[in-house]
């Protein structure tokens, strides 16, 4: 009796999402659905049917590929390390190159400084989740790289935790090249205070693709969502599964 009343301490009251990602690039667009689960500062997703899963907890990155019963583990040490090695090879390479072409390569490498900003419009949209939204637009040197319609964090389910788990993930990565992207994520939920409900990406003013969550909800969080599967065996990162 006492063992089946403790075992609901091992679950979390948590978030599902349910979104649909949509890619405009290609002549027929093509959908694809995702599933989010976030808890206690972690999260699980799962794409193409549960094919392809990412689970984030721990300050690390954990890629599962259920079809090879493989799984690779990224974390700010394993991400210095590649850029480590991508910089040695780099100077490998350049050292093979006449004297008069290796600086030249250095000022290629480098990349041009953005200036990144979110600004609110006046426009609202009806979503999927039968709430109203507000759009923001994201800019990166002047053009439009983003629009964002959010939701006030308050009227989404164990929203504050939600938010707080995205924060963890900017900050797991913080200072590497590869943080840029998750730090914009959370600057993007700084500015707006709000959760993006649709995001549509832009590429030189062309809609690139369009993600839409459909169902957000309280779900329960075991422990057991953000676990590696038995018999699931680690490979390196970049190694094929």
């Amino acid at each position: 009796m006492l063992a089946a009343m403790a075992l609901p301490s091992l679950t979390f009251a948590g978030t599902y999402v349910e979104s649909v990602a949509t890619n405009h690039l290609s002549p027929q667009t093509q959908s694809q659905s995702m599933q989010l689960w976030v808890g206690t500062g972690r999260f699980r997703m799962e794409m193409q049917g549960g094919q392809a899963v990412q689970i984030f907890r721990d300050k690390a990155f954990y890629t599962l590929s259920p079809a090879t019963r493989s799984y690779s583990k990224l974390d700010k040490a394993a991400l210095e390390r590649l850029m480590q090695q991508a910089n040695e090879a780099n100077k490998g390479l350049e050292a093979m190159l006449p004297p008069e072409q290796r600086g030249k390569t250095k000022q290629t490498q480098s990349a041009p400084k953005v200036e990144r900003s979110v600004k609110p419009t006046s426009r609202t949209e009806a979503s999927a989740l039968g709430q109203q939204c507000k759009v923001w637009e994201v800019f990166a040197n002047a053009s439009k790289v983003q629009e964002m319609c959010v939701v006030d964090i308050a009227t989404l389910p164990n929203g504050k935790e939600l938010v707080a788990t995205m924060e963890q993930v900017s900050e797991a990565f913080k200072g590497t090249a590869a943080g840029a992207g998750t730090a914009d994520v959370w600057e993007n939920v700084k500015a707006t205070n709000g959760y993006p409900v649709i995001t549509r990406t832009y590429v030189n003013g062309k809609l690139l693709q369009e993600v839409k969550a459909t169902t957000i909800r309280s779900a329960p969080t075991p422990d057991s969502l953000f676990e590696i599967p038995a018999g699931f065996q680690q490979r390196k990162v970049g190694e094929s599964g």
